[in-house]
């Protein structure tokens, strides 16, 4: 399912754009039934007692951490970087992130017992490559390893803790992504 916000503007428009080309491609490309990838706009990087965790805002003072969902074979957000850069013309600049968390045979399947994570990954980057540079963003980088892909989100580790490492059949990765964008033509 892809969860929206209602009426982005913003940075929130430009990753609304990039969310819905990324969810229908990605669907396709896995064959995969909407119900089984939930994919999240910008979330929010949340105190909590265990550390900064990822959430998304569901209404009233309520937040939902956005991590594992054994129910689903993907899970996918954004963030945003903490400063966004105003240049002189009022454009501004930001860094995104997109986290993925996977189940990686119901995703890519593989009969000889390979593990498709660089399959799965370029499947992404495909799209980041062609959707992401149409709505205005920029490739810079792509993260493996769980602590580097949270490292925004350090409370993250406990609450997950070992049981959804970036092993086998999970797969985690992290696409950083630059922005230039005029907040009020959004």
């Amino acid at each position: 399912m892809i969860v929206t916000k209602n009426n982005p503007v913003g940075i929130d428009k430009k990753i609304d754009l990039l969310q819905k080309s990324l969810f229908s491609s990605l669907i396709k490309t896995w064959n995969l039934t909407e119900d089984k990838y939930n994919c999240y706009p910008r979330c929010y990087r949340n105190q909590t007692a265990d550390g900064y965790t990822a959430e998304m805002f569901t209404g009233g003072n309520d937040y939902e951490e956005l991590y594992i969902n054994d129910q689903v074979s993907v899970t996918s957000f954004f963030g945003v970087g903490q400063v966004e850069k105003i240049l002189q013309d009022n454009t501004k600049q930001a860094d995104i992130h997109l986290i993925f968390s996977l189940n990686l045979p119901e995703v890519k399947p593989n009969p000889a017992g390979q593990r498709n994570d660089e399959e799965v990954r370029l499947d992404v980057q495909k799209v980041l490559d062609s959707f992401g540079t149409a709505h205005g963003f920029q490739l810079q980088s792509q993260t493996t390893g769980i602590d580097k892909i949270l490292s925004e989100y350090p409370g993250s580790r406990k609450t997950i803790g070992l049981k959804y490492t970036d092993m086998h059949p999970n797969l985690w990765f992290r696409f950083d992504l630059q922005i230039f964008y005029q907040p009020t033509i959004c």
